[in-house]
């Protein structure tokens, strides 16, 4: 179970739900909100499709409205989706191509230039 305050960078999100296999955290002060949703779900099992564990994490931004500009909602969020036997040994190397990806500047700036 993931602890009651998840820090992150210079943000302290506090866990304000947990039901059902999921949780929400949330970090506010007078111009943000930053909020952290982790959701677990497993597929049914069809005749042609074995069960999937998924196992997503959504973090959501929402800068408040002032006098000179409106209120906006930023969201990225990254899902884990795999057979249950193949979590643990797939999870790792998944992580880690998405980590380095994600972690080099160049390629976000691309990302949201719409380059593919």
């Amino acid at each position: 179970m993931f602890p009651n305050t998840i820090t992150l960078g210079v943000i302290t999100l506090t866990k304000i739900r947990e039901q059902d296999y999921s949780s929400e955290y949330l970090f506010r002060n007078d111009t943000i909100s930053w909020s952290m949703k982790i959701r677990h779900s497993r597929t049914k099992e069809t005749v042609t499709k074995k069960p999937q564990d998924r196992h997503n994490v959504e973090f959501t931004l929402t800068t408040f409205a002032t006098n000179l500009s409106e209120e906006f909602t930023s969201k990225v969020y990254v899902v884990w989706d795999f057979r249950p036997n193949r979590g643990s040994s797939d999870s790792a190397a998944l992580t880690a191509m998405l980590n380095a990806f994600i972690g080099t500047p160049a390629n976000i700036t691309s990302l949201v230039g719409w380059e593919s």
